[in-house]
């Protein structure tokens, strides 16, 4: 008499001790692709037994079990990620009637446009700001500011003031204008129409690239120091049949730069060498603009009511309660590493 044919043996012939002990070794991402297979491997891998020792790696503080330690560490990585703060310093700056156009923050310096105005709050703190300075050198509406760095060291205040820095700006007066050491150092001239965007880095070599309507992408040198701008313009770059509007720097080559119109074409010219409410508490109505950020600092431009301001929001010290457990200490959001990844 023959013997009946043996069934080959599954996972889910194992019972579910044995299956437990296997899940432990897998990833968090495995576990979930685990708990979508079957009714029996979701039960394995939403079980206490697999997330108290996941729980236990990421946080030391004991686990509160009433709704399962799944659950509770689902919550407790949820709160540590969202941007939900209980006391960040907050404070307004009454900017007048005229809207801000263009925003940059350096530390506690706000930099932003007005029109053809520049303006620049520095030393911003709970009392208001230490000095302000308004530059009207442009004659139209300036359409773009940044920062560069002329060595390796990041941009700060005092490499703005001391010229290791520059910050360039555009205008729909046709000129770039090049600002170090407090006023304008330099003008440079040569878009046939309103200059639009600036590379965001500087290229090799201490140049700097812009892109106006007229679909041009010219390259200036930062460096020389001809008479009059004389040797500035290193080069301009034709492909555009509109205006362009975007430029970056590629980040593993500094001479490739990439450049993108409103004719959807992207050019390479390297051959050629980027959830809160912005409204600063819940009663009020503020119109958001541009928003700057800098580490732990956000600084947001708009109005309130009929006059622009600016928010300046630091969350360096703000605490972020976990949601579950509310006897715990707040955990930092910008300190503690266990309650962040």
């Amino acid at each position: 008499m023959a013997k009946p044919e043996q069934q080959p043996t599954t996972i889910l012939d194992l019972n579910m001790d044995s299956l437990a002990h296997c899940t432990k070794f897998l990833s968090i991402q495995d576990i979930t692709n685990m708990a979508i297979s079957s009714k029996l491997m979701k039960n394995v891998a939403y079980s206490d037994y697999i997330w108290q020792p996941i729980y236990r790696a990421r946080w030391p503080s004991p686990i509160p079990y009433e709704s399962g330690v799944r659950n509770s560490y689902l919550a407790r990585h949820t709160s540590t990620q969202q941007l939900k703060f209980q006391d960040p310093f907050i404070t307004t700056f009454d900017c007048n009637l005229k809207p801000q156009d263009h925003l940059t923050l350096l530390e506690d310096d706000i930099m932003f446009s007005q029109g053809h105005m520049l303006r620049i709050l520095m030393g911003c703190n709970s009392g208001g700001y230490d000095s302000s300075f308004v530059f009207v050198d442009h004659h139209a509406r300036i359409t773009c500011m940044r920062l560069y760095s002329l060595g390796n060291a990041p941009v700060t205040p005092k490499s703005l003031q001391s010229g290791s820095a520059v910050l360039v700006t555009l205008s729909c007066d046709h000129i770039i204008r090049l600002w170090s050491k407090g006023s304008c150092h330099r003008c440079f001239r040569g878009h046939n129409g309103e200059v639009t965007t600036l590379s965001d880095k500087i290229l090799g070599d201490g140049l700097f690239a812009s892109g106006g309507v007229d679909g041009t992408v010219r390259l200036w040198s930062i460096n020389s120091k001809g008479k009059k701008g004389k040797h500035v313009h290193r080069g301009t770059l034709y492909g555009h049949e509109k205006p362009v509007i975007h430029m970056s720097v590629a980040a593993h080559k500094s001479s490739l730069l990439v450049s993108m119109s409103r004719d959807s074409k992207e050019s390479d010219t390297g051959s050629l060498a980027n959830s809160f409410t912005c409204s600063p508490d819940s009663e009020s109505s503020f119109g958001c603009s541009a928003v700057a950020t800098k580490g732990s600092r956000i600084v947001i431009a708009g109005s309130a009511g009929e006059r622009g301001s600016l928010c300046f929001m630091d969350f360096e010290n703000a605490s972020s309660p976990i949601s579950f457990q509310s006897s715990l200490p707040y955990s930092k959001f910008w300190g503690s590493e266990s309650d962040s990844d």
